[in-house]
């Protein structure tokens, strides 16, 4: 396939999700009747001008914009990441947290949410978790306690079709169109219909976080649309990855200083 096609299949993919149409554009734009067509079909291409114009009236986030325009990004990401590692590896939560607004930043979307795993308890801990402040009052009013106290047990056969817990335990990416797959049994099955619609849920993609043979947690991110493609997904999984390496470091450093601790009481100060 030409790199004419290519692009203008991204630009259709990008549109449909935004929920426009090609008149919609062009309109905008102020070009001609059918111009959308001709360039989604790959027939002519866009200036650079008009691109910018479809990037700021879709509302492409940065990873979308870079995506148009063929520019590798993956590298300036793990930039993003290993600045993480500056951080104090001690404070799990300034990590994760940090971590959430890069990923909100770069992908433009929202809610995110970052899972650890308790392999002592077989359970993912919530611990991050980027939601619209209206949505959460609601949520935490239904289930009556803050919603970074959520806990999905393996254990427990009431999460045995939970998205988040499925990735993790088969290892895999696994997306979903239900917010209800997500949220049973915290949130019925009615009030997660009614949070689809108030929060503009089309996507969701489970992402676990897994490092040297280690279930780390998952990450879980609801798409701005309801589309995601391969080279998105791809882009998703290196930053997943990234987190991963984060993650496993930052407990590393922390099992090994309770160690170090629990010497210098035993024996005091090394000489």
């Amino acid at each position: 396939m030409d790199k004419k096609k290519i692009l203008g299949q991204k630009i259709r993919n990008f549109r449909l999700r935004a929920n426009k149409s090609q008149l919609d554009l062009e309109l905008e734009i102020g070009m001609s009747t059918g111009s959308m067509s001709r360039i989604e079909n790959g027939q002519v291409n866009p200036t650079k001008e008009t691109l910018l114009r479809i990037i700021l009236l879709l509302n492409l986030a940065p990873a979308d914009s870079a995506n148009l325009f063929n520019v590798d990004i993956s590298s300036e990401i793990n930039k993003v990441i290993n600045f993480t590692t500056l951080l104090d590896l001690e404070d799990i939560d300034l990590l994760t947290d940090s971590i959430v607004k890069k990923i909100n930043i770069i992908f433009n979307t929202d809610p995110i949410s970052l899972w650890l795993w308790d392999s002592e308890r077989a359970s993912l801990v919530l611990r991050t978790l980027k939601i619209p402040n209206n949505v959460r009052i609601f949520a935490e009013n239904i289930i009556g306690f803050k919603l970074e106290q959520l806990v999905i047990s393996s254990s427990d056969p009431r999460f045995e079709s939970n998205d988040y817990l499925r990735s993790i335990i088969e290892e895999r990416i696994i997306e979903n169109r239900d917010l209800y797959l997500l949220a049973k049994p915290f949130l019925s099955k009615e009030v997660c219909s009614m949070l689809q619609v108030w929060l503009k849920f089309h996507l969701a993609i489970n992402l676990p976080l897994i490092f040297n043979g280690k279930k780390l947690g998952v990450l879980g991110v609801v798409w701005n649309g309801d589309y995601i493609s391969t080279n998105e997904k791809t882009l998703l999984q290196s930053y997943a990855d990234q987190i991963a390496i984060v993650i496993y470091h930052a407990r590393v450093f922390i099992e090994l200083k309770q160690k170090y601790t629990k010497l210098k009481i035993k024996y005091g100060e090394p000489n």
